[in-house]
């Protein structure tokens, strides 16, 4: 691979700039595995599409394994609506190949559908339509990683967590079997108001609509950069044809919109938009400081989610902008931690990280620095009748206690808070002692290769009453073949047509 190849590796999204030492393009798990076992000093990180904003798939002198060739669809189930495929995968590829049976993967995110499947499993992924179908984690019926060990292991629905919303930091996605729904006819309405109190109302009226996909609101300042009257403007999607705006021209530019202020805003010089998430009663304070600051955003109001853009020379604004999350108690949401923003975690979430990092990656092979600064205090190894043991030791067991300076304390209130620290403390280490596991691991057939990989077979239904015409139809989606036949039945057609003309003519 030449340097300006191992360049684009370099970055993602997120514009930050790191150092990619290898390039690895698996097209199975048994490279993976491969690549995992014979990684020993350098850090792997795990790279999808790259459309991350945190900076998770910034190489820092790394391995970075690329999963774009792992793009298949393994198994689709119709009478289930469950569809099994590769974690490289697209949304956009996937959709393609779902609406030729009028099907859909509901979870689509603000970049035309570039992002993975498996990076949007790794982030716990919010689509556009978050208000009504939620994250990426309500979606998952169950997945496959390898992890550090370079051992194949399936979760299940009770347990992705240890893998959905992780951000790389305990294994490498492999494949993920999905809910899918029905595709319905969509349209989309929009209202215009000089009033936050009178949008804040549409909005609260419409979040108990069945039928409401989204309520999108653009800020006076953006709505004039994107072409639109200089006000609030609210986008709503439904799910039906309630909507003004039906699936025509209009209706494409509304229902991307957001796609095109993330452009608009790019190319005036703004950096990628902070995300905090409010209860909806809160909304109305942030965004009014955001206007009466002229900072530009547009929210997920049906979700709870705001996204303020900042200029590079805009750090002060910035930085108050912050204050106010993190004294709201509010959190950032849909971009997650990554590199960038691992301060916004506090110290119980860090420690519930670290004990789901300790199960499936003691040694920190995978993402190091990301989400959180994990670096295993000791550890040490035997051998066993059943392989290799890595007994680890928490690193941060002990946090220190640093008073708030404004405010007084007596030396009893003092000695309670430290003597809970400790009690919290000693729990987590009695539970990583134990390492009570809560993965069951289901192996319906196994396969010992020259790496000792675990293969483990899927168990999708495997209806035998199914009718020919729906076997041809999952074999034409899985094989991408439904173009080339309706190429064939439409230029049958079109010889059938010039025959009868041929025979009109003949008359």
């Amino acid at each position: 691979m030449t340097r300006k190849e191992l360049a684009a590796y370099s970055t993602d999204a997120s514009g930050v700039m790191g150092r990619a030492e290898r390039v690895m393009l698996p097209e199975n798990i048994e490279d993976i595995q491969k690549i995992v076992k014979t990684s020993f000093n350098l850090d792997i990180v795990l790279r999808g599409a790259g459309t991350g904003f945190a900076g998770g798939a910034v190489p820092n002198n790394s391995i970075v394994i690329d999963v774009s060739k792992m793009n298949k669809i393994i198994s689709f189930d119709m009478k289930n609506l469950r569809v099994k495929v590769e974690s490289g995968m697209t949304v956009k590829e996937l959709n393609e190949r779902l609406q030729k049976a009028d099907l859909e993967f509901p979870i689509a995110t603000s970049n035309y559908g570039a992002a993975s499947i498996g990076g949007m499993i790794a982030t716990n992924a919010v689509g556009k339509n978050g208000m009504k179908y939620g994250p990426m984690k309500d979606w998952v019926d169950e997945l496959e990683f390898v992890n550090a060990k370079g051992e194949l292991i399936r979760l299940g629905k009770a347990d992705i967590g240890d893998v959905c919303g992780m951000e790389g930091i305990t294994g490498v996605i492999v494949s993920a079997t999905l809910r899918i729904i029905p595709k319905v006819k969509k349209s989309i309405s929009l209202f215009q108001s000089d009033s936050i109190d009178e949008i804040l109302n549409v909005s609260r009226r419409l979040k108990t609509e069945r039928e409401v996909l989204s309520i999108e609101l653009f800020s006076p300042s953006l709505s004039l950069l994107l072409g639109l009257s200089s006000s609030y403007n609210l986008v709503i999607e439904f799910n039906s044809e309630r909507g003004k705006i039906k699936e025509d021209k209009d209706y494409e530019f509304f229902s991307k919109i957001k796609e095109a202020a993330y452009f608009k805003l790019f190319s005036e010089g703004y950096e990628p938009p902070l995300d905090p998430k409010f209860f909806f009663d809160k909304l109305k304070e942030f965004i009014s400081f955001l206007d009466s600051n002229d900072i530009p955003y547009f929210s997920d109001i049906g979700y709870g989610v705001v996204y303020p853009f900042f200029k590079k020379n805009e750090d002060l604004k910035k930085e108050e902008v912050i204050n106010i999350i993190k004294k709201s108690n509010s959190k950032l949401s849909v971009f997650k931690f990554g590199l960038l923003r691992k301060d916004f975690l506090d110290s119980f979430e860090k420690k519930i990280i670290g004990r789901i990092k300790i199960r499936h990656d003691p040694i920190a092979k995978f993402n190091k620095g990301k989400v959180i600064d994990f670096i295993p205090e000791s550890t040490k190894e035997k051998d066993s009748e059943v392989g290799e043991y890595i007994e680890i030791k928490i690193l941060d067991k002990v946090s220190q206690v640093k008073p708030n300076l404004g405010e007084e304390k007596s030396a009893e209130e003092f000695l309670e808070e430290l003597e809970k620290e400790a009690k919290e403390i000693e729990e987590i280490k009695k539970n990583v002692e134990s390492d009570e596991k809560d993965i069951e691991i289901e192996e319906k057939e196994e396969y010992k290769g020259d790496i000792g990989q675990v293969r483990i077979t899927d168990d999708l239904d495997r209806s035998s009453k199914m009718s020919d015409a729906e076997k041809d139809l999952i074999n034409r989606i899985m094989t991408n073949k439904i173009d080339e036949k309706k190429e064939k039945d439409k230029n049958d057609d079109k010889k059938e047509d010039e025959k009868k003309e041929d025979k009109g003519g003949s008359d």
